[in-house]
């Protein structure tokens, strides 16, 4: 059976250009990006690779009220923040996995609608 060298230059091009392909993910903004973001974020603050704010409430069931707002907020955007509690103090701790647990607009965007609330 004769084959045609360039028909199968091509496939075999075709082939390692579908297997090396990256599907694109949320990119890492410059601290540069991330500090003009802060500018429209009362309250949060960068501390490594991630945005983070807390918040004071009068008592255990406020700050847990709270937290279920977070928790629509976060599933609405597939987009989840570390949460800590005790009592009436509750922290966040935003960064994406996807990119590497950096800060993405995602966060900012999680940020922006967690102030709303």
């Amino acid at each position: 059976m004769k084959t045609d060298k360039k028909t199968t230059k091509q496939t075999a091009k075709q082939v390692a250009k579908k297997t090396t392909k990256k599907t694109s993910g949320p990119v890492a903004l410059s601290p540069r990006e991330i500090a003009a973001a802060l500018v429209s974020l009362p309250g949060w603050t960068v501390s490594g690779n991630s945005l983070k704010r807390s918040w004071k409430f009068k008592d255990f069931r406020q700050a847990i009220g709270f937290i279920v707002h977070v928790g629509f907020e976060a599933e609405q955007r597939n987009h989840h923040p570390e949460i800590h509690n005790v009592y009436s103090t509750v922290e966040l701790s935003l960064s994406t996995h996807d990119a590497d647990g950096r800060v993405t607009q995602l966060d900012v965007d999680l940020a922006k609608a967690v102030n709303a609330l």
